[in-house]
This record gives C-alpha cells, structure tokens and sequence, in this order.
C-alpha cells in the first residue's frame, strides 16, 4: 500500500477507535449525570461504572459522597435504598482506594444513615443486620492488611548509636567516621533504621485506620436495635475479629 493511503486510512481509523475507548476524564461526567438523576436505576449504573471507571482516588471518593447523599436522603423507595446501599458496602472493601478514603467514605455512610434509623418498617431489621456484617467484613479487611507481628512498643531511634570505637556522636554523618569497616558499619545502621520507622509508622497508620473503623462501626450501632445488635455481635465472633476490636465495637 503506498505510503499516503497508508496515512489517509489511518487518519480514518484512529477517530472511529478513539471513539469506542472509554478515557477516564470522560468517565467523570458521565457518572455526575446518572447520579443527578436521582433514580434507582441510574443509581445503579452510576455505582457500576465507579466500580470500574479508572479515575483518581479523590475523584471517586467525591462521586461516592455526592452518589450516598442522592441514595440516602432523596431515593423514597425505601427498597431500592437498602439494595443499593448493601451493594456499596460489598463494593467499598474492593475499591481498592487507600484505607484512609474508605473510611471518610464508611463515615459519610454512617453519617447520612443515622437520617434513616428512625424506621419502623419490617425491612428495617434485616437490613440493619446485612449492612452490619458487611461492614464487620470490611473491617475485618483492615486487621488483615496490618502485620500481626509488630510491636507498637518497639519504636524506631532518633539517634541509632555508632559503632563502638568509632568516636563520634549518635545520629552523626558516617563520612565523619574514619576507619571504613566501621563507616560502612554505621551506614548500614542508618539504612535500617530509616526502613524500620517506615515499617512502624506504616504499621501504626494501619492500626489507627482499623481502629477507627471499629468506632465507625460502634457509632452506627448506637442507632440499631438491641436485638439487631446483640445478632451482629455473633456475627463478629464469626468474622473472627480480634478481642481488640470486638471491645471497640461493641464495648462494655
């Protein structure tokens, strides 16, 4: 094929391609305008195409918030609230957004279902029960990202010591070290040191992100019936979460 059909059938493949590729900023959107519809059907897509739309964490932490407050303060169908909401907390462990975003997005939840808590009707019950679990499972997911091995008592030094004989202060610069096994020692001091504190603030940012789940959880619950409740606290045994955190959710 000469070269300029070559280019001219190009030139006419690209746009139609293009067209069938669906680009991330365009996603956004789209997803705005299902969700200003306001109907349980659109509402359903929307959380569909969030689920699988490749965009910012930021961005779909706002799609979320802005997708709970249509649900669950302008959906009357009371019905279709609860299924969509029970399929939003099957979806919030596998978002795949850092734990920190999940949990203002479990908080704006909680927040806007303590509007819906007031129920009276026989679906009410169940409900409250699913959404319960779902949410112990996703706090189970937390626990499980956290090393059961670590030691919040064994802190990381401001200062780790040199080497003995190497004749300078802690947290000294090793290039002020002149033997070179010894330098070469401190470095290696130093390097492992640094890896250690990001071990341990990792794992101490993880730890504050599960236990405020839990209290997330244990809030939510101030709403719910006892008999809701006392049903949830054996499902939490059977969710296998630790003491530490059956104590926060449900304390005393």
């Amino acid at each position: 094929m000469p070269c300029f059909q070559l280019v001219a059938a190009l030139i006419l493949i690209l746009p139609l391609s293009s067209a069938f590729a669906a680009q991330p900023e365009d996603a956004m959107p789209q997803i705005r305008v299902l969700i200003a519809e306001a109907k349980p059907t659109s509402l359903k897509d929307a959380a569909a195409q969030l689920a699988t739309a490749k965009l910012a964490p930021a961005d779909q932490v706002a799609l979320w918030s802005e997708w709970l407050e249509v649900v669950q303060v302008r959906i009357t169908d009371i019905g279709a609230t609860d299924e969509l909401l029970l399929g939003f907390l099957d979806r919030l462990p596998r978002s795949g957004l850092p734990s920190d975003l999940q949990l203002n997005l479990a908080r704006t939840w909680a927040a806007n279902e303590r509007r819906r808590t007031n129920r009276i009707d026989p679906g009410w019950p169940p409900f409250a029960t699913k959404a319960g679990v779902a949410l112990l499972r996703w706090c189970v997911t937390f626990e499980q990202a956290e090393d059961a091995k670590f030691d919040p008592t064994r802190k990381p030094s401001l200062n780790p010591e040199p080497p003995a004989g190497a004749n300078v202060l802690p947290g000294s610069d090793p290039a002020a070290i002149a033997d070179p096994v010894m330098r070469a020692d401190y470095e290696k001091i130093l390097a492992d040191n640094a890896a250690y504190a990001e071990y341990y603030n990792r794992q101490t940012g993880l730890r504050r992100d599960t236990e405020q789940a839990a209290n997330t959880i244990s809030g939510w619950l101030r709403g719910v019936d006892a008999e809701v409740a006392k049903k949830l606290k054996l499902k939490a045994k059977e969710a296998k979460l630790s003491a530490r955190l059956l104590g926060i959710i449900f304390p005393g």
